[in-house]
């Protein structure tokens, strides 16, 4: 499992023009799982969308 090193969350009007695929790909993952309050108190999510998890590893 690889550690995000970016803010990765938002609100949706705060989105890059040019990145909307990457928010939808967020919101298809994290929507199913409700709301979680603060991430670190959720702990990982242990997945990726199926996107994510088909990028080769960087080193």
């Amino acid at each position: 499992m690889r550690e995000c090193t970016v803010k990765a969350i938002g609100f949706d009007e705060d989105v890059i023009p040019g990145r909307e695929a990457q928010a939808d790909r967020g919101r298809q993952l994290l929507v199913p799982l409700g709301r979680l309050g603060a991430a670190r108190r959720h702990g990982p999510l242990r997945t990726d969308h199926p996107d994510v998890a088909a990028l080769p590893v960087r080193a």
